[in-house]
């Protein structure tokens, strides 16, 4: 790597540490007190403090590389951290125990035996990054080659895993939530996408290096890039998202890991059954519930507030919420996400057949839609038609129904 940009790679390192430590004391002073806020607290630290150590590395500081490289092993906690941090978001009964903190053996072990090298040398002064000398041990290269490489395997690793609960956070809002907008961590995925990234191009720079001899250089400045965009995004974002689960919406999915096994081996017309086998609903009583909540939906219109959630209709009909999950997802076309925004949907068109020139942010929110965009969305997404193109056809056509 040349002078220049090995003094502009340490200077944005020096940079990034400052405004990561930055972002995490204005995250522990702002966010109450939770177990969410210190794993965010805890990775974008973390990060500041993998930057401070690539600065002292690549800059003009007389320190010795190879203890700050020692600390670098501090990376291995990324990934669970990133982890867990999905699951106190995803999970509102998630917990910190004794398995959590299997996850973070890689750190002491990693430090430790990157040590060796040092412990088994004392006294010596050899630069780590001379390379394929036969002279220096082979931990030398377990350290310079190895070790990145296991430790963006982990992130990809824990990465992947927190793929996976944000799929089945997408399946579980939409039975709790009628808008989603500021449960679905979206922006969640972004982070991911970085992580996974960042441990790519870091891969492909150390294995560069390790087989053509190639400088780090550049590639481990795009590295560096991504990762400093990525710790932005989750810093602010996390700043931004409240907690999305409390006590009711658990008691829902109480059940959910007794009986995903037995759902698994059966048939799609067999699953509902099992889902609620524990739930002592019989099919006259869910029936009548059925009723119930058709005349309340048709009578009090509640699907108007945008913020209606399943537990505010469920003290609203007197149906304790896990019935009236199932209720819904039994007698209706889908999920309670569903369910609501199709009255929602009845009601823009009645709208726009009424006053086609009705602005269509004014069409979304008196309908109960919390943005413009996400009534386009869904009018579209239901209706095959866009709004406008509906609202043209009615202006032409007073009455006339979509797709007629």
């Amino acid at each position: 790597m040349s002078y220049n940009l090995t003094f502009i790679f340490s200077q944005t390192a020096l940079v990034g540490a400052f405004q990561a430590f930055t972002l995490a004391i204005v995250i522990l002073s702002i966010k109450r007190t939770h177990l969410s806020t210190i794993l965010l607290v805890s990775y974008v630290a973390i990060h500041g403090l993998r930057l401070l150590l690539l600065y002292f590395l690549y800059g003009e500081i007389p320190i010795q590389r190879q203890e700050i490289f020692v600390l670098l092993a501090s990376g291995f906690a990324l990934g669970p951290i990133l982890y867990f941090y999905t699951c106190s978001l995803t999970q509102g009964d998630f917990k910190w125990g004794k398995r959590q903190w299997l996850h973070l053996l890689p750190v002491p072990l990693s430090i430790f035996v990157s040590a060796l090298p040092r412990l088994r040398q004392p006294g010596v002064e050899e630069n780590i990054y001379v390379w394929f000398n036969v002279e220096q041990p082979m931990m030398l290269y377990y350290m310079d080659w190895v070790l990145p490489l296991l430790l963006n395997l982990s992130i990809v690793v824990y990465s992947v895993l927190s793929v996976g609960l944000l799929i089945r956070h997408q399946q579980r809002i939409l039975e709790l939530f009628s808008s989603i907008q500021t449960v679905s961590l979206r922006w969640l995925w972004i982070v991911l996408g970085l992580s996974v990234l960042a441990a790519l191009l870091s891969s492909f720079a150390h294995l560069m290096r390790f087989l053509f001899e190639a400088e780090l250089g550049p590639r481990l400045y795009i590295w560096m890039i991504v990762n400093l965009i990525q710790l932005f995004v989750i810093a602010i974002m996390g700043l931004r998202q409240q907690l999305i689960f409390s006590s009711w919406e658990q008691q829902i999915f109480a059940d959910a890991n007794t009986t995903v096994s037995e759902q698994e081996n059966l048939t799609e017309e067999q699953t509902e059954p099992v889902k609620y086998r524990k739930s002592g609903l019989g099919e006259q009583a869910s029936l009548s519930h059925w009723q119930t909540l058709e005349t309340h939906m048709q009578s009090e219109r509640p699907y108007l507030s945008c913020t209606l959630n399943l537990k505010e209709l469920a003290d609203a009909v007197q149906i304790p919420v896990d019935h009236l999950s199932q209720v819904i997802n039994t007698h209706s076309a889908g999920k309670f996400y569903d369910y609501v925004n199709g009255y929602r949907l009845d009601e823009a068109q009645r709208i726009l057949q009424n006053d086609p020139t009705k602005p269509l942010l004014d069409v979304a929110l008196e309908s109960g839609f919390s943005s413009q965009s996400v009534f386009s969305t869904r009018f579209k997404k239901s209706l095959s038609i866009s709004p406008s193109e509906y609202r043209k056809q009615q202006l032409h056509h007073p009455g006339r129904e979509s797709g007629s």
